[in-house]
């Protein structure tokens, strides 16, 4: 038999929608005992409730509902947690909407009320030994922060097909979350350190996939509540020094903060100055390498110009020596003549007339 041990406000609907496609869900009032759902029922039905939120044989409770479940390796329990914080705001929340006379006026004060939500009190999980415990006793334990991975992981241990989970009666916290200052966050962080502490153990065995589904795992199976009584510890609250002083340290430690800010922020400006200070000298070094190539060129090209020009005088001065001046002159004519007879008649008369005075 399959028992889905469901803390409120982690996401039990959605949960509920897929195991409904693998098993027939009896849903079980608080208070109400079914030790008799036992005999002649298959082993495809799945029994869900809050169970009063906690495992030891209290009205309502696990083992009040199932006292069977104590070392019967056969009831697979499992469930699903959330991260703390999300979940202390969710119910603090959900809480208020229900009008509770008895809530704290403030979201930390909630954090370190003896509530039935957190996990030290709906698993008995407020030390190590207990939170080995419970890890041992659990057939699964997933996370809902990745409840699509978690609910395929318990679909391969029961041998049933995985399914899409739908997303039903999801509340966004988030917004609420960010509107906690850091000496809150501080403040319900130390106060939720067991739960914290359950979760990570959670998450670490689901990324390691330590939950075999193995009987021999839960042989002692929630064994471990016939020896002790329910007890819901009240919490130690700070004296007014104690406050003062973790008051004083959080300021201290948001100055320190900010001043680290600002000087990460300075030394990333610094570091992009410098960067393009090299950027501009390396630049203005490629320019004047640039500048003095050419002015190497144009050097080079007016020595071939004078060199050219002393080519040129040479050349006439060895014509004028070669041959006489009139001869020059006469060569001259005839290319004159040559190019005038391919004028018009009218034209080469007149230029005959020229040239043959002229000689």
């Amino acid at each position: 038999m399959l028992v889905h041990f469901h803390i409120p406000k982690t996401a039990g609907t959605s949960t509920k929608r897929v195991i409904e496609s693998w098993y027939e869900l009896y849903r079980v009032e608080q208070g109400q005992r079914i030790t008799e759902l036992r005999e002649g029922a298959g082993e495809e039905i799945c029994v869900t409730s809050h169970f009063a939120s906690s495992i030891f044989g209290e009205e309502g409770a696990l083992t009040d509902a199932l006292p069977e479940v104590i070392g019967n390796p056969d009831y697979k329990v499992f469930t699903l947690l959330r991260d703390p914080l999300d979940h202390l705001v969710s119910s603090y929340y959900h809480l208020r909407r229900k009008s509770d006379k008895d809530l704290p006026q403030d979201i930390v004060s909630f954090a370190e009320f003896p509530n039935r939500f957190i996990y030290r009190n709906s698993m008995c999980a407020s030390n190590a030994e207990e939170r080995s415990n419970i890890l041992n006793s659990f057939y699964f334990i997933g996370d809902t922060s990745d409840i699509d991975a978690s609910m395929k992981y318990l679909a391969e241990l029961l041998g049933k097909p995985p399914i899409d989970v739908p997303k039903e009666n999801v509340g966004d916290r988030d917004e609420l979350i960010l509107q906690l200052t850091s000496r809150e966050r501080a403040r319900i962080e130390r106060a939720l350190a067991p739960e914290y502490e359950l979760f990570e153990t959670v998450r670490d065995m689901l990324r390691d996939h330590s939950f075999t589904g193995s009987p021999d795992a839960r042989v002692d199976q929630f064994a471990f509540t016939s020896k002790m009584e329910r007890q819901i510890l009240s919490p130690e609250l700070p004296s007014a020094d104690d406050v003062e002083e973790v008051n004083l340290q959080t300021s201290m430690r948001e100055r320190e903060k900010a001043f680290n800010e600002i000087i990460a922020s300075k030394s990333a400006r610094i570091e992009e100055l410098e960067l393009r200070e090299a950027y501009l000298s390396g630049q203005l070094k490629r320019e004047r390498e640039q500048k003095h190539a050419a002015l190497l060129e144009a050097r080079a090209f007016s020595h071939l110009l004078r060199v050219e020009r002393k080519q040129r005088s040479a050349e006439r001065a060895l014509v004028g020596r070669l041959f006489p001046s009139w001869e020059v002159q006469k060569w001259r004519l005839l290319r004159v003549k040559n190019k005038l007879g391919r004028m018009s008649k009218p034209v080469r008369n007149v230029a005959g007339r020229a040239l043959n005075k002229f000689r």
